[in-house]
């Protein structure tokens, strides 16, 4: 009687376990793992891969709570990645329910707009403010997107068991 909203439940503790997860090999494990002076950017990552399974309005609030650890993360006095993610999670869901077949391809897709979206949205204030070379930031921009790129297919298919978690408590006995 009850297992459909219990399923819902552990689906939804499910997605922020896997959040905040994300948030601490982000912010403790990858810090120390730098490619060419750039770590993975992972948490918009999960974003892309909540909003592709799940659709634009659990990616929009699951992007406010990645958001939120994003910024904790990454040392910023600004809340741009809040707003950003929960942005990209309502957009995003909504342009891949539209246009993009559900895939691994879609993800990877998805995954590469998201993070050169970051990855501008990191580079603007260092343009802007600090006068930073063009230059040097593309090629950060491009090293932390493909450093950070592979992660979206273990995320992917982490986010494809948590959806199921539903229908096995359904079916189960």
């Amino acid at each position: 009687m009850y297992r459909p909203i219990i399923g819902k439940m552990l689906k939804h503790l499910s997605y922020i376990a896997l959040i905040f997860f994300v948030y601490i090999l982000q912010a403790t494990i990858f810090v120390h793992l730098p490619i060419l002076g750039q770590k993975p950017l992972l948490l918009p990552l999960t974003v892309t891969a909540i909003f592709i399974i799940e659709g634009g309005e659990l990616g929009a609030i699951y992007g406010l709570l990645a958001g939120l650890f994003c910024d904790i993360s990454l040392n910023q006095s600004t809340v741009i990645f809040t707003f950003s993610l929960t942005a990209i999670g309502a957009l995003g869901g909504y342009l891949n329910q539209r246009f993009l077949e559900d895939g691994i391809l879609s993800a990877l897709f998805c995954g590469f707009a998201v993070l050169a979206l970051c990855a501008g949205i990191q580079s603007f204030p260092l343009f802007v403010y600090r006068h930073a070379e063009i230059p040097s930031l593309a090629v950060t921009s491009i090293v932390q997107t493909l450093y950070s790129l592979p992660f979206m297919v273990p995320l992917y298919y982490l986010c494809r068991l948590i959806v199921k978690i539903p229908s096995a408590l359904r079916y189960s006995s």
